[in-house]
C-alpha cells in the first residue's frame, strides 16, 4: 500500500535474495539487516522478527514512527518507554493489527461480516484514543493501550455477548499468564 500511495521503501531481510525480490517489485531500496535501525526513514515498520525493539535497537532507531505487523515489537515494557523519550512515536502492534483477531472473533461469536469490517475499519480510531490516552495521562503508548484494554475488561458486562466475548474467550487464562501486552488482543475483537 505504502509503495502504491508513492513512498519510497527501504527493505531489509535477513534473506538477501528475499529483500531483492522486494526490491524488484516496488523499486526499494535494499539495506542491509545490521543497517536498517539507524536508516533514515519516517516510518520504522518491523515486519517479521518479534523483539526487535530492545535497549541498543531504541537508541540506534532514527524513524520517528515505529508501525509495523510483526506481533510483540518490544523485547520488554522498558524498551517501549525509551521510544517516546526520543521522540518517537510508537504505534503498538497488538492494536495496528488488531484486523486478524477481529476476523477470529467474528467467526467464533457469529458476527456478520459487515460489522467485522466496521470493527477492522475503527482500528484507526482507537489508534487514535490510545495516543489521546497517552498524552493525557503522561505514559507511553504501549502502556496507554495496557491501560485502555485493562478498563475494557473491568467493564465488560457478562450480560452483551460481545462484551463478554472478552472475559469468556478461549485463551484468557493464557493472555493473562502472559504479557500484560497481549491482553489487547481480546479488546480489539469488540467494538
Amino acid at each position: 500500500m505504502l509503495h502504491q500511495a508513492g513512498a519510497q521503501l527501504l527493505v531489509s531481510d535477513v534473506n538477501a535474495a528475499a529483500a531483492a525480490r522486494v526490491a524488484i517489485a516496488t523499486g526499494a531500496t535494499v539495506v542491509g539487516a545490521a543497517r536498517i535501525l539507524s536508516a533514515e526513514a519516517d516510518i520504522f515498520a518491523p515486519c517479521a522478527l518479534g523483539g526487535v525493539i530492545e535497549e541498543v535497537a531504541a537508541g540506534k532507531l532514527r524513524a520517528k514512527v515505529v508501525c509495523g505487523a510483526v506481533n510483540n515489537q518490544l523485547a520488554t515494557t522498558a524498551d517501549g518507554d525509551r521510544l517516546p523519550q526520543r521522540d518517537i512515536l510508537y504505534a503498538p502492534d497488538y492494536v495496528v493489527n488488531a484486523g486478524g483477531i477481529i476476523n477470529v472473533a467474528a467467526k467464533y461469536l457469529g458476527w456478520p461480516q459487515a460489522d467485522s469490517n466496521a470493527r477492522v475499519k475503527a482500528t484507526a480510531d482507537r489508534l487514535a484514543g490510545v495516543f489521546t490516552h497517552a498524552e493525557t495521562h503522561g505514559v507511553a503508548p504501549h502502556t496507554a493501550a495496557d491501560q485502555l484494554a485493562r478498563q475494557r475488561i473491568a467493564s465488560a458486562s457478562l450480560n452483551s455477548p460481545d462484551e463478554l466475548a472478552v472475559a469468556a474467550w478461549p485463551w484468557t487464562d493464557f493472555l493473562f499468564a502472559g504479557s500484560a501486552r497481549s491482553t489487547c488482543l481480546c479488546v480489539c475483537s469488540t467494538s
